[in-house]
C-alpha cells in the first residue's frame, strides 16, 4: 500500500516494483510457499512457481477484490505472470479514471 503523500511512480522508482506488483507478489508467494523476494515479476505462475490452476484462480480473485477490478473470461488465460496481472489491473484502473 502506498503511504499517503507518496505517488505510485515514486514507489516504483525506489523499489523497482509498483504497490500492485508488491501485493500480488506477496499473495502469490503464499500460494507458492516461497519468499516474496524470490517471486520474479515475469515468472510463469504455473510453470515456474508451481501454482495449481486453483491457486491461480485464487490469486485472480484476490486481485479482483483487492484492486476492485473484474477480469473478463477471455482475459484470464493470458494472466500468467505477476507483470501480466499487474498490467491488467492498471489498465482497468486507468479506464475507470477516464470514465
Amino acid at each position: 500500500m502506498i503511504v499517503p503523500g507518496e505517488s505510485e511512480s515514486f514507489v516504483e522508482k525506489e523499489t523497482g516494483m509498483t504497490s500492485i506488483a508488491r501485493e500480488l507478489t506477496v499473495e502469490i508467494a503464499l500460494h507458492a510457499r516461497t519468499d516474496p523476494a524470490l517471486v520474479d515479476l515475469d515468472a510463469h505462475l504455473v510453470v515456474d512457481l508451481g501454482l495449481s490452476s486453483l491457486d491461480v484462480l485464487s490469486v485472480l480473485a484476490f486481485a479482483e477484490t483487492t484492486f476492485d477490478v473484474v477480469f473478463a473470461d477471455g482475459e484470464i488465460g493470458g494472466l500468467t505472470t505477476v507483470r501480466s496481472i499487474e498490467r491488467a489491473v492498471r489498465a482497468q484502473r486507468s479506464q475507470k479514471e477516464h470514465v
